[in-house]
């Protein structure tokens, strides 16, 4: 009994070193490096023809046509002239409340 424990264990730790199938994939921070990200909390993605808009709970917002190259086109807490909601103070006034 305790040699069919020993062989199916050196079996297995002979498996795991000669199967490149088994061995966990490693994933470059390069592929990360190469995007174009934003930083959003809470996102609501919405598709438009080719283009895709996300928007964040905390009035953030990007574009993108590829899911992983953003751009950002909102000015976050800008109080006066916010891109997506004009005088915000006065706009989120019962939202903040």
């Amino acid at each position: 009994m305790i040699l069919h424990k020993a062989a199916a264990l050196a079996l297995s730790g002979a498996m795991l070193i000669v199967s490149p199938h088994i061995s966990p994939q490693v994933i470059t921070s390069d592929a990360a490096a190469n995007k174009a990200r934003v930083s959003v909390h809470d996102p609501s993605v919405i598709k438009d023809g080719n283009s895709s808009y996300i928007f964040g709970s905390h009035i953030d917002a990007a574009k993108s046509n590829d899911l992983q190259n953003w751009t950002r086109f909102s000015n976050g807490y800008a109080r006066t002239n916010n891109v997506e909601f004009g005088k915000l103070s006065e706009n989120l006034k019962k939202a903040f409340a």
